[in-house]
């Protein structure tokens, strides 16, 4: 098993040029045979404070807008983001969650807890367990035979799933998860 570990700190009075840059570095790195991995974790402060992390919306639905961008890069890499609660802030003031937890899988993150800043930051300390199989052995690793799946059967089945049900537009990403999972569970 692989991990690809990123760190990553973005200015909020960074150029616009640095701003496509991020993203672009991002996307290079999503599409290239080094990120063909299990697992994916970058973290940092990314400072984008448009966006509401509960509905994955920004404030501006802009092609120009870095935030909207960001989502965007997100939803199209089918990347999860852990962090609900603001991290940044002193006493309700100016609280906002400019640093992020992103990975590739929504399991792969547990325990995640906020603590103190450290010293005069403003930022919380984020503390979290990273879920990793060392004991995972290539060679077992099975191969899906897509070629022969029954997707006619696949396809009636999850047209007969009320989906607005199971991925409800006022639930959170988790529970939206945990829906499906269930749904997925409750089918075989």
């Amino acid at each position: 098993m692989k991990l690809l570990d990123c760190c990553t700190c973005r200015s909020d009075s960074g150029s616009e040029e640095n701003n496509y840059n991020l993203l672009s570095q991002i996307k290079k790195l999503l599409s290239s045979n080094d990120c063909n991995t299990d697992k994916l974790i970058i973290v940092g402060d990314f400072n984008l404070s448009s966006i509401d992390w509960e509905s994955w919306m920004t404030k501006l639905d802009s092609t120009t807008d870095l935030n909207f961008n960001f989502i965007e890069l997100l939803r199209d890499y089918y990347l999860v983001q852990h962090v609900s609660r603001p991290t940044r802030g002193h006493c309700n003031n100016n609280l906002n969650v400019p640093d992020l937890i992103i990975t590739n899988n929504i399991t792969e993150i547990s325990n995640l807890d906020f603590l103190s800043p450290l010293g005069k930051s403003d930022h919380c300390v984020l503390q979290l367990s990273i879920i990793y199989d060392i004991n995972f052995n290539p060679a077992a690793k099975p191969k899906s035979s897509y070629d022969k799946a029954d997707y006619t059967d696949i396809n009636n089945l999850l047209a007969d799933i009320d989906w607005h049900h199971v991925i409800g537009v006022h639930i959170s990403l988790y529970e939206q998860w945990a829906n499906f999972t269930a749904q997925q569970y409750h089918q075989h």
